[in-house]
């Protein structure tokens, strides 16, 4: 009886493992992505392109090692981790994942003024200003998108990104 108990613990935690490697790899592969899909204004293609992560997730390892040696046309893109809102710098994109939603209020006022790509993976993150959001449909990884919202921080989607959006606002 105990090593059935410690057998299916055993294939719940790497089933689990794998599971949330598959999400956040899908979602790493979605993030760099958007880099080509959406264009920011001409003021922000100088310097670093900054990816941001606010507070830890897997995401941010899988998009330090995804992006080493990348650009963003002339741009050297690199990754930023952030503890909480208040210490977000500048940056392009930034990912608030679902353990930090809290603070998307905090966030979205903090980086009112600037061209950051908000990408949340919360139900509802759209409603509360981020321009892009992660959903899980049939065991996959899609997003929803706000037009409006990205419009807000200057930045516009491309016709594909759009197209390929489950929904959009």
């Amino acid at each position: 009886m105990k090593k059935s108990i410690l057998f299916l613990i055993c294939v719940f935690s790497v089933f689990t493992t794998y599971a949330q490697t598959t999400i956040s790899g899908a979602q790493t592969r979605m993030i760099v992505g958007f880099i080509s899909l959406a264009e920011w204004p001409s003021e922000c293609r100088q310097g670093d392109f900054v990816i941001g992560v606010l507070g830890t997730s897997r995401v941010a390892d899988e998009l330090e090692a995804c992006t080493a040696g990348l650009r963003a046309g002339i741009q050297p893109v690199r990754v930023e981790r952030y503890a909480s809102a208040d210490v977000i710098g500048r940056c392009h994109i930034l990912f608030v994942p679902f353990s930090m939603t809290r603070q998307i209020r905090r966030v979205v006022s903090m980086i009112a003024h600037a061209s950051t790509l908000v990408i949340t993976e919360k139900h509802g993150a759209l409603e509360e200003g981020s321009a892009i959001n992660f959903v899980i449909l049939d065991g996959q990884v899609k997003y929803q998108l706000s037009e409006a919202n990205a419009g807000r921080y200057g930045i516009r989607f491309s016709d594909a990104l759009s197209q390929r959006a489950v929904s959009t606002l």
